[in-house]
């Protein structure tokens, strides 16, 4: 059973390594996701 922050962290992994979607998606999608998952990041490793 994964948490909510594990699964969002995995999903970005997966949309990072996919070309087709870094390149579609890079403006839109991985900067605003980028900013939140910061903060729960160091939430996990303080």
């Amino acid at each position: 059973m994964k948490d909510p922050i594990t699964q969002a962290i995995q999903e970005q992994k997966e949309r990072t390594l996919t070309p087709t979607h870094k390149t579609r998606l890079k403006p839109l999608t991985r900067e605003p996701k980028k900013s939140v998952l910061e903060p729960e990041l160091k939430n996990i490793n303080p």
